[in-house]
């Protein structure tokens, strides 16, 4: 729910769905209750910093008001589907880019230097007519060879890899000192299969991204021995 999150990062005095909703009328930013000291520290610093503080209190009052948005189409249709959680957007892919926003921001004020995130659970029933897929995602990934549900997966993966992609740019533009949180980061992206069909957890494609604060070099592929461990992949990065 992008509006725990929210809160959970930036403090809350509603920690119930009622008391967040009671909240959420009041219609006034988290950040009201302490622009006194936030304008104190704006006076304060140079015109760089000042730029930037300004530009991070924006950033966190817009994913403040997209969450109401989301919030708000979500209590309306709450009527039909009362279990719909208050704060998740209907659109896949507005969910997905508001915690994408939401993780962008957690590493830019420092929050956490570790983040997980699953994008689309195992066994997902999911479709995506928003891509011209209107199978659920499961099937599709059982698909037995078959051409056109193999080509449907591939569109999956490739609008999956675009969201990711979209966070990676975010990230590069977020600047951090005399670099950027992409360049100071490092991200593995992958799954558990690599082949559906017969749930095989061998010759997994794993993606690595970010230059780890100049530790690591990327534009490589690397193919290793059948039957090596991803635990070495974690290990060397941890190292």
């Amino acid at each position: 729910n992008p509006r725990v999150v929210f809160e959970r990062m930036f403090g809350s005095d509603a920690p119930t769905p009622e008391a967040r909703r009671r909240r959420l009328q009041q219609n006034r930013s988290i950040l009201d209750g302490v622009s006194e000291s936030l304008g104190e520290l704006t006076r304060g610093v140079g015109p760089t910093d000042r730029a930037r503080l300004e530009d991070f209190m924006e950033t966190v009052r817009e994913v403040e008001r997209r969450i109401e948005r989301a919030e708000k189409t979500s209590g309306e249709r709450q009527l039909e589907a009362p279990d719909t959680p208050a704060g998740i957007p209907e659109s896949f892919e507005e969910h997905v880019n508001l915690m994408f926003d939401l993780q962008t921001l957690a590493l830019q004020t420092d929050m956490t230097r570790v983040i997980s995130f699953m994008m689309a659970a195992e066994l997902s029933n999911l479709s995506y007519p928003q891509i011209g897929v209107p199978d659920a995602h499961h099937p599709i990934s059982h698909n037995n060879g078959v051409a056109e549900q193999v080509q449907k997966k591939a569109k999956v993966d490739a609008y999956h890899l675009q969201l990711f992609a979209r966070f990676l740019k975010k990230l590069e533009d977020t600047k951090e000192g005399d670099s950027n949180v992409l360049r100071n980061s490092l991200f593995v992206y992958g799954s558990g299969m690599s082949n559906g069909n017969q749930h095989i957890h061998t010759n997994l494609p794993m993606l690595v991204v970010g230059g780890g604060a100049g530790k690591v070099s990327g534009d490589r592929h690397l193919r290793m021995p059948d039957q090596t461990p991803v635990s070495n992949l974690v290990v060397g990065l941890l190292n």
